[in-house]
């Protein structure tokens, strides 16, 4: 209904993340390598034949690595063993055929970490979203209350604190061109990045208006919460407006 999605190609992994991993800083860079595998500046400091002190000296910006060190430092962060899990699930959004998307919370907006290419049609295709959707950017909501329902209770109970296992979200939106209206139903499971930082990873699926319906009376609303202990989390009243519901 959105068009044909791009082929996929297979890439290698250092291709993918050569443009975002080694934007950062050194200092940063390893410093996080560090956190993220629970090594400290010694064992660091052994795997690229130097002090702790250098170490040290990198992480707070006091020192630039030589040439020889950034080579290590490059081939030491580019293991595929040694790459943030967040990384690999941003090349899996973003070369998916299907409609899925990443979303960070900073600074009171959330933000668009990756997206599909057929996210990114698809937002292009629907009024109460359109465009919503441009990766690396923050998604807007305030300039449209109305819309993305799923991603504000996801902030209120704490899905980007991992407090919630999942939210079901059922929505629909028209088409701009023919202004049909489509059915959609959104999976948001809460990942945890590097240094605590928490994505929601979202996929999307186009449902039939009997579908809607169904789940709408099953779930009595078009939100469906979970925590980690299997119990349904209520975060609203039950019933609700079933024809104002718009984009999650």
């Amino acid at each position: 209904m959105f068009g044909q999605s791009r082929d996929f190609v297979a890439r290698p992994m250092s291709t993918i993340f050569m443009g975002e991993s080694w934007a950062m800083k050194w200092g940063e860079a390893l410093r996080a390598f560090r956190a993220r595998n629970n090594i400290k500046q010694e064992a660091a400091a052994d795997m690229l034949g130097v002090s702790q002190a250098y170490i040290s000296r990198l992480e707070t910006g006091a020192q630039s690595p030589s040439a020889d060190v950034e080579i290590k430092l490059q081939a030491l962060l580019s293991e595929p063993a040694h790459r943030p899990v967040c990384e690999y699930i941003k090349a899996l959004v973003s070369h998916s055929p299907y409609i899925m998307f990443l979303l960070s919370h900073s600074g009171g907006d959330v933000w668009v970490e990756a997206a599909s290419q057929k996210a990114l049609h698809m937002a292009g295709k629907l009024d109460a979203m359109a465009p919503a959707l441009v990766v690396g950017e923050p998604l807007g909501m305030d300039n449209r209350p109305e819309s993305f329902h799923g991603i504000r209770k996801m902030i209120e109970m704490g899905g980007f604190d991992g407090q919630l296992a999942f939210i079901d979200v059922i929505w629909h939106a028209n088409l701009i061109e023919t202004g049909e209206l489509v059915y959609f139903r959104n999976t948001l499971v809460p990942v945890r990045g590097e240094q605590a930082r928490w994505y929601i990873h979202g996929t999307t699926r186009v449902i039939k208006q009997e579908q809607y319906d169904r789940l709408w009376n099953e779930w009595e609303g078009p939100v469906l919460c979970y925590d980690f202990e299997k119990k349904r989390v209520r975060q609203e009243p039950a019933g609700g407006n079933r024809e104002a519901q718009t984009p999650a």
